[in-house]
């Protein structure tokens, strides 16, 4: 049945102004009728049904002309934000580029009706080689080669650019979008074929080395990042995207330069539309403030006044501006990030909220070429537009009194709209190279042992989805003979069936690691990688003739990590709380040696000083100290001299910092003090060596004062059993108290990121460098 809005004070997008007592007849997915009230046949209100909008203000569905929505991939997270951005009146979204594997399944998903989504419109991405070593282009080409997929190509003088643009066709793309790091001539040639083959283009405004005028020339669709547009007037030649040459910001900021407005004449005359993203530096200036990086601030501060300026110029000059947010799903806010756009719009380069809607509604159906089928309502094209009880046109704070949103007909009321809770994913692999992934707090008769064995610990619900809230991609975990009174190998077998089981009944959540690529995987598939550890490699036994069977038969059943020691001595060694301090012992030179040829991890945590010197050198193959900390920060057994630190990272090694009390003096840690120890492990591994082990579990305990109760006898059993180290205490927790649950790898990279790191440092450390030590000892 067709439906009739009724009554509606309607701004159509044409231009014109707004009128009242208008009726928006729809069938199907189209607007068949616009007409006054008065005016509509009574034959078609008689077969339809009608919606009362009297009073109510009736807009055209908005367009985000600036989009990412799978840098890297997760799906739940963008079904949350596309959603949102839906319900708040987003009718379509213009994808920039990302992994269109996934985009273009969300594409297929959103117009068929699977989910609650703007219809999307996406982009095949071309840059010149040099642009593929960005962490970006490896987050979207998972599991394959950045710049040697359709959907992210690397175009050089020998690219057969008809077979470049065929294949980026084939992704279903609207447009390629050209990025960075092209000449003039190759971006003019990419459009040409493009246009040849009946696929639009989209660029940024300046690709570096091809200028902003160069791009313009080369008659592309639509161009991103009016900022960009500032670099024709640089004083030196383009080079590259990462190093872009001064500007005269005050020349600019006036907002009537002659050489930027040579270019707007030329967009206005072809029809080139401006994705100003004006927006983007406001919310980058947010961002640098709150972590104190006043470098940032200023450069984005500066950009935006930039950006406003000369938004305000193109607008003047009759060029067509869309509003793009270019942002990432981000669910903080329940109302899409085009609403900061188009405040941007108003507030900062001068235009009227009617004018801001335009570049949200029409122009943004021109910068993706659905221009006839969206962005305005007239008979014929898609019934898409936004019921609010608020005049838009008087204020753009009126866009936050949705009733309802029609998208292609359907209609979607805001009443119904609850905000999503899904965790952003973080950008990256989190390995933690010692964890656990029990829970804590469920109630087992062995929680007071001084050990428990991992048929008694509880892996729960609770535990997993902490877990994957986490963002942990994949963890080491201890499983075998560690200390006690059980047979050493008979119990390491054992568990290991134990491990075997519980990754068997939780395959969604669990993945079993025995490659590097495992760990990829897991990311990928949004599972917690399991890799099998042991804490103390006395399960091998003490006859030489069996140490390659033995060693043979864990790499078998999937073990790749074993720690030499624990903190007493045994017969390989001796562990860091061994007060004669020995070195690595005949038969652990034999053991390391097998565990060589078999290609596992040899790790020394635990060990001695000296035990752990003589494994380095003794190791054909790089070592890992997977959990440990400074000892030139705190000086206690169970952390590391620089010495031993250095010579693990030369040899190629891996080395991870703990979140455990031994990192402060008083045993008291927090997490400055995690960060500490990573800043100096850096300093002297160099930051391709250094990650985390954190030595704990993902669920945090709820009752700290119910624990704290029963710690002393803890601490009190394990001296007595001769396995505690110095730095336990009754009176602190085994565990960095700040630095805990379900958020700690997230608070971990935001203090990171407040002491500077950049993030290609913080993505090596949270997982990276973990992974590339697998591959060399694993192999991928």
């Amino acid at each position: 049945m067709d439906l009739a809005y009724r009554g509606a004070t309607l701004l159509d997008g044409t231009g014109a102004p707004a009128r009242e007592g208008m009726t928006i007849l729809v069938s199907g997915e189209e607007i068949r009728l616009v007409a006054p009230d008065a005016d509509v046949p009574p034959a078609e209100l008689a077969r339809a049904e009608v919606v009362d909008v009297a009073g109510l203000h009736v807009i055209p569905g908005l367009i985000d002309s600036h989009q990412h929505i799978a840098t890297p991939p997760d799906r739940p997270l963008a079904e949350a934000a596309l959603r949102r951005d839906l319900y708040g009146g987003v009718t379509a979204t213009r994808d920039m580029a990302d992994d269109l594997r996934q985009v273009g399944d969300l594409a297929r998903a959103a117009l068929v009706g699977e989910i609650e989504a703007p219809d999307i419109h996406y982009a095949a991405l071309m840059a010149g080689p040099s642009f593929f070593t960005d962490p970006r282009t490896w987050q979207v080409s998972q599991g394959a080669t950045p710049g040697e997929v359709p959907w992210m190509q690397a175009i050089s003088p020998s690219t057969d650019l008809p077979l470049a643009v065929a294949m980026a066709r084939g992704t279903f793309a609207t447009a390629i979008k050209i990025y960075a790091d092209l000449p003039g001539a190759t971006v003019a040639a990419i459009t040409a074929e493009a246009h040849r083959q009946g696929i639009a283009v989209w660029a940024h405004a300046a690709v570096f080395p091809a200028t902003p005028a160069e791009v313009i020339a080369s008659g592309v669709d639509a161009v991103s990042h009016v900022h960009l547009l500032a670099y024709e007037t640089a004083e030196r030649a383009l080079t590259t995207y990462q190093d872009k040459p001064p500007l005269d910001h005050a020349r600019l900021n006036a907002g009537d330069d002659a050489q930027v407005g040579e270019l707007f004449d030329q967009m206005r005359r072809q029809g080139t539309v401006l994705d100003a993203t004006g927006s983007l530096w406001a919310r980058i200036a947010r961002e640098a403030k709150a972590s104190g990086d006043d470098e940032a601030f200023a450069r984005a501060t500066a950009n935006e006044e930039l950006s406003a300026a000369l938004t305000m110029q193109a607008f003047r000059a009759g060029v067509t501006v869309s509003a793009g947010t270019d942002c990432d799903p981000e669910l903080s806010d329940p109302w899409p990030p085009l609403y900061e756009e188009l405040d941007f719009l108003v507030n900062r380069c001068g235009l009227t909220p009617e004018h801001a809607l335009r570049c949200a509604s029409w122009a943004g159906a021109l910068s993706m070429g659905a221009q006839d089928r969206m962005g305005t309502i007239e008979p014929g094209k898609l019934a898409n537009f936004v019921v609010l009880t608020e005049d838009p046109t008087r204020d753009l704070a009126a866009l936050r009194s949705v009733v309802s949103v029609v998208k292609r007909g359907l209609r979607y009321e805001r009443a119904e709209f609850r905000q999503s809770t899904v965790a952003p994913r973080i950008g990256f692999p989190i390995v933690n190279a010692l964890g656990g992934l029990d829970n804590p707090n469920a109630e087992t008769e062995s929680a007071a042992q001084l050990q428990q064995t991992s048929e008694e610990m509880v892996i729960d619900d609770r535990a997993l989805s902490d877990a994957q809230a986490s963002g942990l991609t994949a963890v080491n975990i201890t499983l075998g003979y560690t200390l006690g009174d059980l047979p050493p190998y008979e119990h390491t077998m054992y568990e290991l069936d134990v491990w075997d089981g519980i990754i068997a009944a939780n395959t969604a959540q669990l993945l079993h690691v025995r490659r590097a690529d495992d760990i990829r995987r897991a990311y990928a598939e949004r599972r917690v990688g399991v890799i099998y550890g042991f804490q103390n490699a006395v399960a091998v036994g003490e006859d030489r003739a069996l140490i390659g069977e033995r060693i043979g038969e864990f790499a078998d059943r999937g073990v790749r990590v074993v720690q030499l020691t624990y903190n007493q001595a045994n017969h390989l060694g001796d562990g860091s709380m061994a007060p004669e301090n020995r070195g690595l012992t005949a038969f652990g030179r034999e053991v390391v040696e097998s565990l060589n040829e078999h290609r596992l991890m040899v790790d020394l945590s635990h060990s001695g000083e000296r035990t752990c010197l003589d494994a380095v050198r003794a190791s054909a193959q790089p070592i890992s100290i997977n959990h440990t900390g400074c000892r030139a920060l705190t000086d206690l057994p169970r952390n590391k001299t620089d010495e031993e630190l250095r010579l693990v990272a030369e040899r190629g090694g891996f080395v991870g910092v703990y979140f455990m009390p031994f990192l402060a003096p008083d045993s008291h840690a927090r997490a400055k003090d995690v960060v500490e120890h990573l800043v100096h492990a850096v300093n002297v591994c160099g930051e391709d060596a250094v990650g985390i082990g954190t030595d704990g579990s993902v669920t945090a305990i709820d009752d700290l004062d119910a624990y704290r109760a029963t710690l002393a006898e803890h601490v009190a059993e394990r001296a007595r059993a001769g396995v505690g180290a110095a730095g336990e205490r009754a009176d602190t927790f085994p565990f960095v108290v700040d630095l805990r649950g379900k958020h700690q790898f997230r608070e971990l990279i935001r203090l990171l990121e407040q002491r500077g790191w950049r993030e290609d440092r913080i993505a090596k450390v949270m997982g990276g460098n973990f992974i590339s030590y697998a591959e060399r000892v694993w192999a991928a």
